[in-house]
C-alpha cells in the first residue's frame, strides 16, 4: 500500500495553481528511487493511482501533477480554461488583444515567479560540464528562455505571441518544477520519469532540455509526425485562433487530432474504445468531465509547437547520449500507427547518437498500455527497466 497526497504549487504560467499528488510507500518499504508521470492530453494524474500503488510496492516515490488546463490546474476552478494553456485571455474574448485578466495579474507575481528556480537551474547546468559542456550550456539557455522570455512577455503583444511564448513551454516547466520540489523532499534518490501520450511529447521534449537529472525514462504511446504535418497544424490553430479566438475549441483541429482514432475498433461501442480493451476503464474515462472537454485554438498550436520541437536535430542533440529511454505501446495504438510511431522514435534518436535505446511493443494492446487487460505484464517491464537503469550503488 502507499500513502497518497495532494498539494498545489506555481504555475510557469505565474497565475494557475498546479495541482501535484504524490505516492509514498509504507513505512517498511525502502524508497528507492523518484518516478514522476507526466499524463497526457485530456486526462488528469489520478487515473494513474494502480500504477503508481503498484511501483510504491517496490520502493518508488511517485509523483505527478495534473498538467496546465486539465483536472485540478485550472485558474480559479473555472473548468472554462481545461484545454488552454495561455495567460493573457479569459473565456470570451475574442483573441484582439490583451484581457482584463491580464492587466489584473501585475508584474510583480512575473518576476518572483521567473526568479523562482534559477539557482537550481544554475546547479543543473553545472552537472554537466564534465560531459558535453556545450550541451548543458544549451539547455542551461532553453531553460532560461522557458522560464523568463517566455513568462515576461506573455502578457505583452499578442494571443499569438503568447502561445509562441508560452504554451508547452509551461507545462515543461511545471513538471521541472516539480521535480525540484520533490528532489528537495528527498535528496540523494534516482530520479525517473515516464511520460503518456501528449506527456510523452513532453517528456521528450524534457529529455533535451533536463536530461541529465534522470536516471531513465519511459516513453508510453507516443507518436512520430514529421515537420510539414507540425507546420501544418501550427498554421490552422493559427487562423482559427486569430479569426475565432484563442478560446475556440476547433471541430477542425480535434477532427484532425483525435477524430479518427476510433475507426479501427468497429463497430464502435463507445467514442474512445482506442483508449483500451478494458471496457471498464473506457466507461470510467467517458463518464468523467474532466476527460470530455476539447482542447482551445490555444492548446493545439501549443500541442503542434512541441511535435515541432521534437523534429528538429538541433533540439534532440541536446539529450543525453547515455540515458536509458523505454519506448513502449500497443501494436494496436492509433496514435503511434499501430507501433510505427514508436520505432520511428527510437530511430530518430539512435541517429541522434542516443546509444540506450529499447522499444517494447504488445500485441493486441491499444493506446494506454497501463491500462490495458494485461497491464500487470506491462508495470513489471517498467519496474525491471527501471531496475536495471538504477545507478550503481558505492
Amino acid at each position: 500500500m502507499s500513502t497518497k497526497t495532494e498539494f498545489r504549487y506555481p504555475s510557469s504560467d505565474g497565475i494557475t495553481q498546479i495541482r501535484a499528488v504524490t505516492w509514498v510507500p509504507d513505512e517498511g518499504i525502502k524508497p528507492t528511487g523518484l518516478l514522476q508521470i507526466v499524463h497526457g492530453m485530456q486526462e488528469f494524474i489520478d487515473r494513474y493511482d494502480a500504477f503508481a500503488t503498484f511501483m510504491t510496492e517496490h520502493g518508488y516515490i511517485v509523483f505527478g501533477n495534473d498538467m496546465l488546463g486539465h483536472g485540478g490546474s485550472i485558474r480559479n476552478g473555472d473548468e472554462r480554461y481545461w484545454g488552454y494553456f495561455g495567460r493573457g485571455l479569459a473565456p470570451g474574448d475574442n483573441g484582439s488583444g490583451v484581457s482584463q485578466v491580464a492587466s489584473e495579474a501585475g508584474t510583480e507575481k512575473e518576476s518572483d515567479t521567473a526568479e523562482a528556480g534559477t539557482e537550481k537551474e544554475s546547479d543543473t547546468a553545472e552537472a554537466g560540464t564534465d560531459k558535453e559542456s556545450d550541451t548543458a550550456e544549451a539547455r542551461d539557455e532553453d531553460a532560461s528562455t522557458i522560464r523568463g522570455t517566455a513568462m515576461k512577455t506573455a502578457y505583452s503583444g499578442t494571443p499569438l505571441q503568447d502561445v509562441k511564448t508560452g504554451g508547452h513551454r509551461f507545462l515543461v516547466q511545471d513538471v521541472r518544477n516539480l521535480q525540484n520540489i520533490m528532489i528537495d523532499k528527498y535528496p540523494g534518490l534516482p530520479c525517473y520519469m515516464l511520460g503518456h501520450s501528449m506527456g510523452s511529447f513532453l517528456a521528450r521534449e524534457f529529455l533535451c532540455l533536463h536530461g541529465r537529472s534522470l536516471e531513465g525514462a519511459v516513453i508510453s504511446g507516443t507518436a512520430y509526425h514529421p515537420p510539414f504535418e507540425t507546420a501544418l497544424g501550427k498554421l490552422i490553430a493559427t487562423i482559427q485562433g486569430q479569426t475565432k479566438g484563442w478560446f475556440f475549441r476547433s471541430p477542425l483541429l480535434n477532427k484532425l487530432s483525435v477524430g479518427n482514432l476510433n475507426k479501427e475498433f468497429q463497430p464502435e461501442r463507445t467514442p474512445c474504445d482506442w483508449l483500451t480493451r478494458d471496457e471498464s476503464i473506457v466507461d470510467k474515462y467517458v463518464a468523467d468531465k474532466r476527460t470530455q472537454f476539447k482542447f482551445t485554438c490555444n492548446a493545439y498550436y501549443a500541442l503542434f509547437d512541441c511535435l515541432g520541437y521534437l523534429t528538429k536535430a538541433e533540439n534532440l542533440r541536446h539529450m543525453p547520449k547515455d540515458l536509458p529511454v523505454l519506448l513502449i505501446a500497443g501494436e494496436q495504438d492509433p496514435v503511434g500507427a499501430d507501433g510505427d510511431g514508436p520505432k520511428r522514435v527510437a530511430a530518430q534518436l539512435q541517429r541522434i547518437g542516443c546509444r540506450k535505446v529499447a522499444v517494447k511493443l504488445y500485441p493486441q494492446d491499444r493506446h494506454e498500455v497501463l491500462n490495458e487487460l494485461n497491464r500487470q505484464e506491462v508495470w513489471n517491464d517498467v519496474r525491471t527497466f527501471l531496475e536495471k537503469a538504477a545507478p550503481a550503488e558505492e
